[in-house]
């Protein structure tokens, strides 16, 4: 009997050993495939498909250094990709302080794969519907108006999204679409004429492309940090 208690006892003390040493493992590297390297203003982030949130003493200095990760980033395996990472910015709420779109991009296909915003000292990962490839990119909204416009071609049929800003959240505000060999406007689902499409999305011979540049030090001096 005292021989059962004791490997009994043996057994609970290895269990309790293995836990400790295991919490520890844990605590001190909560997520070792995630934590990306510092950059050289010393912030580190953290890429998970949770928020994030990135103190930085200007929203220059937090997109300089979110564009450094970036562009430290692997694309593809193959020699042969021209996929490259590339960034947007456009104060969608006007507001004084632009977003930050990253995106893939490869030969005329844009893949949006996040949207940046500053707010209360932070930079955030805003909550977006903004993804995925498209054969088009982001226009701006006719006349001066708030928001942004994800435009995209699918064979014959030309598709539109307004989105605008609130608080973290970027909201699908309009939608529509017009096919160009029928010349068929629609707007929300519901049948539109052509001025009331162009009203809320603007010509659709005149596009203001929002430019999308290439993520190097040049354009991050120049372009971010006006340094």
């Amino acid at each position: 009997m005292k021989k059962i208690i004791i490997c009994i006892g043996l057994i609970v003390a290895v269990a309790l050993i293995s836990f400790s040493v295991y919490g520890l493992n844990i605590a001190s590297n909560p997520n070792p495939s995630n934590v990306l390297e510092p950059t050289n203003e010393g912030h580190i982030y953290q890429e998970t498909t949770q928020d994030t949130a990135i103190q930085a003493a200007s929203w220059q200095d937090a997109y300089a250094d979110i564009l450094i990760y970036y562009a430290q980033l692997p694309i593809s395996t193959t020699s042969e990709a021209l996929e490259e990472w590339r960034f947007m910015l456009h104060d969608i709420d006007q507001n004084g302080i632009p977003e930050l779109f990253l995106v893939i991009y490869n030969n005329g296909i844009v893949d949006h794969r996040a949207v940046y915003g500053f707010k209360d000292g932070s930079a955030i990962r805003l909550k977006t519907s903004i993804s995925g490839e498209i054969n088009g990119g982001m226009i701006l909204p006719p006349n001066g108006a708030p928001g942004i416009i994800r435009f995209d071609i699918v064979g014959h049929i030309y598709r539109y999204i307004k989105y605008e800003l609130s608080g973290v959240i970027l909201t699908s505000v309009a939608n529509g679409d017009f096919v160009a060999l029928a010349d068929s406007f629609r707007l929300n689902a519901f049948p539109v004429t052509e001025d009331e499409f162009d009203y809320v999305f603007g010509g659709r011979d005149e596009k203001d492309w929002l430019t999308l540049h290439e993520i190097n030090e040049d354009n991050i001096r120049n372009i971010i940090t006006n340094k």
